[in-house]
């Protein structure tokens, strides 16, 4: 996907459309949480930062580029 003019292409729309930057948050551990828990969320957190802290939304249909989705849910 190329930028123009503050659009970027969206292969699924097959169009330039505006897109919205999305900048993720680092995840907290929970007060009351396990050791593994927090081990998990450190792991994503790390994730996050070699995939990269933001990604593009299409303003269109919603499909989203620049970042793949985390591994917290593991």
């Amino acid at each position: 996907m190329a930028e123009q003019e503050n659009k970027l292409y969206c292969s699924d729309c097959g169009k330039m459309t505006a897109h919205t930057l999305v900048q993720l948050e680092p995840r907290k551990a929970e007060p009351d949480a396990t050791l593994f828990q927090r081990a998990t969320i450190v792991l994503s957190n790390s994730m996050d930062i070699v995939l990269g802290s933001s990604y593009q939304q299409c303003d269109c249909c919603g499909s989203t580029f620049g970042h793949t989705d985390s591994i917290g849910g593991i």
